[in-house]
């Protein structure tokens, strides 16, 4: 297949968030040459739509947080300041430009992620932003989009999206949405169906898709790998004490057969092959897309094991 922006950077933070990444600048400099001479003026380009799209250029913008040097401040200020000028009332759509209705919490929760690690647009405005995401009372599951809220089949995907921006607000800010949002009942749903093989990986609908010359179509589906998401949001809570420590020890077990059960080593790389998911058998053959995600979740999760095992004096636990 071809290669696409998007993949690319996945692979890149997927090789950032563990301990790999020192022994590969070759690829990493590769990769973003490549990056670098394929974006415009409002950011990274889907090969397949021809236009700048949010995830991708996000990702860019965390990409320069990691490997500061090695990016160009001035583009990264210029994607910058053109993503957040591209927000609609409810965030962000495919497109860096203004969605309308047509924006959904996938590329709103990639574009905030971004923003906050570039550190361009002032911290206020941003903290703002996400507060406004919280504007329903009694909320604490998602659907695909902000105003989809405690729906009857939740998305788990944005219910962990949710959560993690919650965690990225002030104390201050914490303590306002509190008053509308129960993180602790998404903290049950995460904690609860992370594993289901329901959810590892779900499908949205992507709305107001346009396919300069070509069928226009106006919802396009494509897959998010939940498990990056939910192990991240539990990898927060740990951090942050909101879990019981019967909590962590079951998800810290099932974490484990999880990886064990679900991936098969296959030519050197990992796939996400849960027997219950057919993204492997379908007519577009293997994807190494989900490894990433996988990979960055779970690099999440070693992360709060390490700590903790320091804040053991290096005992195992």
């Amino acid at each position: 297949m071809e290669t696409q922006h998007t993949n690319t950077c996945e692979g890149l933070l997927a090789l950032l968030s563990c301990n790999e990444h020192h022994d590969h600048t070759d690829i990493i400099d590769e990769c973003l040459s490549i990056l670098s001479e394929a974006l415009n003026e409002n950011g990274l380009p889907s090969k397949s739509l021809g236009i700048a799209t949010v995830v991708p250029t996000s990702m860019y913008l965390c990409l320069s947080s990691i490997l500061k040097g090695r990016i160009d401040m001035d583009v990264v200020s210029q994607l910058s300041n053109k993503l957040y000028e591209s927000k609609e009332r409810s965030g962000w759509g495919i497109y860096v430009k203004n969605m309308g209705r047509n924006t959904n919490i996938g590329c709103t929760y990639w574009a905030i992620i971004g923003l906050l690690s570039s550190g361009v647009v002032n911290n206020d405005l941003i903290q703002n932003l996400i507060v406004s995401l919280f504007k329903y009372n009694d909320t604490y599951c998602f659907g695909r989009n902000i105003d989809e809220v405690n729906p009857r089949i939740l998305c788990l995907y944005s219910t962990s999206m949710m959560y993690i921006l919650y965690s990225c607000l002030s104390s201050t800010n914490k303590k306002l949405v509190n008053k509308r949002y129960d993180y602790r009942k998404a903290l049950e749903i995460i904690v609860k169906e992370f594993d289901n093989p329901f959810f590892l990986i779900e499908e949205e609908g992507i709305q107001g898709i346009e396919i300069p010359e070509r069928i226009n179509v106006h919802t396009v589906n494509w897959n998010h790998i939940t498990i990056h998401y939910s192990l991240n949001a539990l990898s927060i809570a740990m951090h942050n004490n909101q879990l019981s420590q019967l909590e962590i020890t079951s998800v810290l077990g099932r974490v484990s057969h999880l990886f064990k059960e679900n991936c098969q080593l296959n030519d050197g790389k990992y796939y996400w092959t849960d027997p219950k998911i057919s993204i492997e058998k379908g007519a577009r053959g293997k994807l190494i897309f989900p490894t990433m995600h996988a990979i960055m979740g779970l690099s999440s999760i070693i992360d709060y094991v390490h700590n903790l095992c320091e804040d053991n004096g290096g005992v195992k636990v």
